[in-house]
């Protein structure tokens, strides 16, 4: 499933809500990880305990392989917002998305992103 939405929007307290239904691993590519943390914390509605990673800066595929690699059975995978990971050679996001599609059949996961 892809969510595509503005930041701050409705869709970000989906997001929020998508952590409760089951383990999650939040990788955040244009904010901290503690302003997701904070933000979910803010929410009045049920959510869940996420493992969240800013995975901005140098390298982010790089980072969000390495943690897509760690990723347990029936966890649900956001990464909040997916476009600036698009930004990079598209040779290395293409094999970035071939591994990542990899890991989530192997796994069972779902996945949702915004962007």
């Amino acid at each position: 499933m892809l969510l595509s939405a503005e930041p701050a929007s409705q869709s970000e307290l989906f997001l929020y809500e998508l952590t409760a239904a089951r383990p999650t691993l939040y990788l955040t590519t244009v904010r901290s990880d503690q302003a997701v943390i904070d933000g979910i914390e803010r929410t009045n509605t049920r959510t869940g305990d996420p493992n969240v990673r800013d995975v901005g800066g140098d390298a982010p595929l790089d980072k969000a392989n390495r943690l897509i690699g760690t990723l347990p059975e029936g966890a649900t995978l956001i990464i909040d917002v997916v476009d600036s990971l698009e930004r990079y050679d598209r040779a290395r996001f293409r094999r970035f998305l071939n591994e990542l599609q990899t890991v989530m059949v192997n796994t069972g996961a779902s996945r949702s992103s915004t962007g």
